[in-house]
């Protein structure tokens, strides 16, 4: 939402000054945002998203979508996600096919990747310890 300094996340949050920091600990250290120097050129740093933390924009829209239509607040939903240019909402994210039709959920599949671990890698892992 546009948020990069320490004090507007806790003022959008309302979250303590501990608790904020350990999850902006948590999410530097998993790659998901870094500090960096402030836009406006002041000494202070900011907060960005990298690359990793971008792509994952479609899975917290995804969230937030189904939030505002199964668990949405007496008076609708909390948020409205919407294209900034025209104000139009963005469809629901769904699974599509390459062409963009979207897909019934019961054609979509999963399968194992080539050069994915083995189904029981972690038990491998333990126990070559």
């Amino acid at each position: 939402m546009g948020a990069r300094r320490f004090k507007h996340f806790q003022e959008n949050l309302g979250i303590a000054k501990n608790t904020l920091t350990s999850r902006l600990g948590d999410l530097i250290e998993g790659g998901i945002i870094e500090k960096v120097p402030a836009s406006d050129g002041y000494a202070h740093e900011e907060y960005a998203l990298t690359e990793r933390g971008r792509e994952l924009a479609p899975v917290i829209i995804a969230l937030a979508q189904w939030g505002d239509k199964w668990v949405a607040h007496d008076k609708g939903p909390s948020t409205v996600i919407t294209d900034k240019a025209s104000g139009d909402r963005l469809p629901r994210i769904w699974p599509r096919r390459e062409d963009g039709e979207v897909m019934p959920l019961k054609d979509v599949g999963m399968q194992r990747a080539n050069g994915a671990p083995p189904k029981n890698w972690q038990e491998e892992k333990e126990d070559s310890k």
